[in-house]
């Protein structure tokens, strides 16, 4: 998903998340990167109510920007472009904030701008994550460390950081819904109620077997068995797992079944992250579900590098430091966001 709105509803992006949405539209007012555009496209997304509640909230983690931002600032920026140097928006173009509440000095970003929009834009999506609406949620795991879950039947489920997810136990069936994040799944055998997991795009049923089921920011969801056997089902197809097989599904339906070793791919759970062959954009992506603070990358070309990669969740700030080295890249830190460039 697109963070800035706009670019959301250009592309029809259905089931925007508004709190998303409104650290987006913070950000793109105080970038100066807004147009009137932008303006009449944020007055008719704000008439709702809960995106005008959203926004709020915005508003104030982005005002606890400023000292950090400051910081740094003193500290020394890299080296600006041209092209960091634009012209901010005039004034007129941010929206009013609430009395005695204001977003940091746009003059504040004129030098160090790319850089600085980038973190910041980073920093608000790690102080988003903590404002999970819980209430929605039966269970809900916080922080950046997995959490065990016993259900009533006696099925087990670890859930990674920032997951969501409801239980239903009515109706003979054993209903998850997965709202977001990842589970793993150690299911009791019981064949006179079926152990069913849900997304908005497709099914896992089981009946006792072990599991894990994810789903990442683009919509996509991927099950991987450790044990036993698990129907998917998406759409108007179907497929079977065993053990060390995995198969993605979205909007588009079912992928093609893969042959993994699942142990690996359920390494989190045992304060490990091993990744094998993946893009390097990809990797940092899924580092940041287990870190306090965000990673941004601000070389394009090095994104696309795809590396091998065993990360010991407890330090991750030194992998980060060994990666830069390896990788030809310099690392600065602004509070809890590392930059790579």
């Amino acid at each position: 998903m697109g963070f800035f709105p706009s670019d959301n509803y250009r592309r029809g992006v259905a089931n925007r998340d508004p709190e998303e949405e409104a650290l987006g539209w913070v950000v793109r007012f105080s970038s100066g990167d807004a147009t009137e555009a932008d303006r009449r496209e944020f007055d008719h997304w704000q008439a709702d109510s809960e995106n005008a509640v959203s926004y709020e909230r915005a508003q104030r983690l982005w005002t606890g920007l400023g000292p950090i931002l400051a910081q740094q600032e003193a500290s020394g920026w890299p080296q600006s472009t041209d092209e960091d140097l634009a012209e901010p928006a005039s004034p007129g173009a941010v929206p009013p904030c609430e009395e005695g509440v204001a977003p940091p000095r746009q003059g504040r970003f004129r030098s160090y701008r790319r850089a600085a929009m980038a973190a910041s834009l980073a920093i608000l999506a790690g102080i988003g994550a903590q404002y999970v609406r819980v209430w929605q949620y039966d269970h809900v795991s916080a922080g950046t460390v997995a959490t065990d879950l016993a259900l009533a039947d006696g099925t087990r489920i670890t859930m990674g950081p920032g997951t969501a997810l409801d239980t239903d136990f009515a109706h003979g069936v054993r209903h998850v819904t997965l709202a977001r994040g990842e589970a793993y799944f150690d299911v009791r055998h019981d064949p006179a109620h079926p152990f069913v997991v849900s997304t908005d795009v497709g099914v896992v049923r089981v009946l006792g077997t072990a599991f894990s089921v994810r789903r990442d920011g683009g919509g996509a969801t991927t099950v991987t068995v450790t044990r036993g056997r698990v129907e998917v089902t998406s759409g108007a197809r179907s497929v079977f797992l065993t053990p060390d097989h995995q198969v993605s599904f979205g909007t588009e339906g079912l992928g093609r079944i893969h042959a993994v070793e699942a142990s690996l791919a359920t390494a989190w759970m045992r304060g490990r992250l091993i990744m094998e062959d993946r893009p390097l954009a990809e990797v940092l992506a899924e580092l940041d579900r287990y870190r306090e603070g965000r990673t941004v990358l601000l070389n394009g070309e090095a994104g696309q590098r795809r590396i091998n990669a065993v990360i010991d969740l407890e330090r991750t700030d030194s992998w980060l430091d060994v990666l830069a080295s390896s990788q030809g890249l310099k690392l600065n830190r602004l509070g809890p966001v590392v930059i790579l460039r």
